[in-house]
């Protein structure tokens, strides 16, 4: 009876309390366990990134790896500079979706957190950087490494000027935007202006007055 008893109540136990699953570490614990992301890690503990990615629920980061980050020239200015490293590591982190594998080998264009685009293209690579490996699954992020760091393209023809990158994300996104229609507009104005400006400058034909009747 009393064994009849124990295993009636393991068979309720089980029924009310499943064994536990395991559960998937963050993204940041992700990265720094991982030896191939610690740089990258590193890199957004110090930018001060850390909370705001834990508190999100559905992230891609293409993670530098170490032989990434041994291929930048100014590696030790981007470190000294946490503005300029928070945007750095932003710019490698799409907020609110994970891409899934399959999704690498589309033609799909994502917006990154530090509101650069990121252009995938079937080869499995990300602004022309190949994508390395198969994914690496976080609780709140999907990680895949990437032996580039991802760098801002600019159009310099029209970018604005005065060195607005300090605006940085969606802000300098806007104020490039407007300045671009700005100078859009701006030309042909510019054009009817010295247009006015040539006929106002040239010099009036007097010959026709002084030949004629009255004048003499």
């Amino acid at each position: 009876m009393r064994k009849i008893l124990v295993v009636s109540l393991a068979v309720l136990f089980s029924v009310l309390c499943p064994v536990a699953v395991a559960v998937e570490a963050s993204a940041l614990d992700t990265l720094k366990t991982d030896n191939r992301f610690k740089t990258f890690a590193e890199a957004l503990e110090k930018a001060g990134l850390a909370e705001d990615l834990k508190h999100k629920t559905a992230l891609t980061i293409f993670a530098p790896t170490e032989d990434a980050f041994t291929k930048l020239s100014d590696r030790e200015k981007l470190f000294a500079d946490n503005s300029r490293l928070a945007e750095f590591v932003k710019g490698h982190v799409v907020a609110d979706q994970k891409i899934s594998f399959a999704e690498l080998k589309e033609e799909k264009s994502y917006s990154a957190m530090s509101g650069t685009a990121l252009k995938l293209d079937p080869a499995k690579k990300v602004n022309g950087v190949a994508i390395s490996g198969e994914p690496v699954n976080a609780a709140n992020a999907t990680i895949y490494a990437i032996e580039e760091a991802l760098q801002p393209k600019k159009d310099q023809a029209s970018a604005a000027p005065c060195g607005t990158d300090w605006f940085g994300g969606w802000y300098g996104s806007l104020f490039n935007d407007t300045w671009k229609h700005w100078m859009k507009y701006q030309e042909p104005l510019a054009k009817r202006f010295d247009t006015a400006t040539e006929s106002a400058e040239k010099p009036v034909d007097t010959s026709a007055v002084e030949s004629s009747p009255a004048a003499n």
